[in-house]
């Protein structure tokens, strides 16, 4: 049994430093805890919060070929400054930035992560001032602890042994520039570890309160500097019967071009590069029956050491 877990954040958010020190309210309960935080904005620092739990700001050195969402690079990079020699005594929980922990949060996901578990938490949404809050629609298992798969995996809440993360690579790196899904994708990928022996179990109470927050995905979609950004209607996958117009492939406004099984655009107003489609990545590596990724955390560790 382990006492040892790394939260893992990524933000370029205000206010960072409050919801941090939200951590100070958290028991601990002789668990070893450090909470690092990936950004660009902030200075790099380590300090210790109250109840023990240590902080550190980890500045970001390598970037991906998308300029936006970037949340399989960012974590892959952060994962990289975890002891990779200590990896069957350590535990990652993946964690949303304007969140406020529930005090035995760290408790709940330990109770199960050493029972072998991979741990999908509870994630309830409220108002910008952390009232009014309501069950996450995405979950739809609001009561306490049950079985679940992979589909629950959301990087907002849940946590997983380094030793699985480092079998399948991490996150896959194309997912950068797209609508998110890198998240279960990792996890789907774990599920295949040992012949799918790997459980994962939703404990409904390791619970986080999701600040409201503009998201970043809207913004950049629809208004990046003084124009518009939609590219729905070339998003088309005729596998997967995505909407849009597939055959639609020039552009006034966007370079649209192929690698691999993936479409990337770029913005020729802004120069903003993106996937036109992320979830088709899951697709690929859910129909290929991929478990270790080829583009994913270990890349990174080599651009890594590169840039030291």
């Amino acid at each position: 049994m382990s006492n040892y877990i790394e939260v893992h954040m990524i933000s370029n958010r205000i206010l960072l430093d409050e919801f941090i020190q939200m951590w100070e309210n958290v028991n601990v309960n002789n668990i070893d805890c450090v909470i690092k935080v990936l950004m660009i904005d902030y200075p790099e620092k380590k300090f210790t919060l109250k109840n023990g739990i240590r902080v550190e700001y980890i500045k970001q050195k390598t970037f991906s070929k998308t300029t936006y969402m970037n949340q399989a690079w960012g974590r892959n990079e952060l994962l990289c400054h975890s002891d990779i020699n200590n990896s069957n005594s350590k535990y990652i929980l993946f964690y949303d930035d304007w969140q406020k922990p529930d005090v035995n949060i760290l408790i709940e996901h330990l109770k199960y992560l050493n029972q072998g578990y991979n741990v999908c938490g509870r994630r309830l949404e409220c108002d910008k001032d952390g009232n009014n809050c309501k069950e996450d629609h995405r979950y739809k298992l609001i009561y306490p602890t049950r079985s679940c798969n992979y589909g629950q995996f959301y990087t907002c809440n849940s946590s997983t042994n380094l030793d699985y993360i480092l079998k399948v690579n991490g996150f896959d790196n194309r997912f950068n520039g797209g609508t998110a899904g890198e998240d279960y994708d990792m996890g789907m990928r774990i599920s295949r570890l040992s012949g799918n022996s790997a459980k994962f179990i939703y404990n409904g109470n390791a619970i986080c309160h999701h600040y409201c927050h503009d998201h970043i995905g809207s913004k950049v979609k629809y208004v990046v500097s003084d124009h518009p950004h939609d590219t729905s209607s070339y998003k088309y996958i005729p596998d997967y019967k995505h909407y849009g117009k597939w055959e639609k492939m020039d552009s006034e406004q966007y370079e649209l071009w192929w690698e691999g099984p993936i479409k990337y655009y770029k913005c020729k107003l802004c120069g903003i590069v993106g996937i036109l489609d992320s979830i088709q990545v899951y697709y690929y590596n859910r129909d290929h029956n991929v478990c270790r990724c080829e583009n994913g955390l270990e890349q990174i560790r080599i651009l890594l050491n590169n840039v030291k």
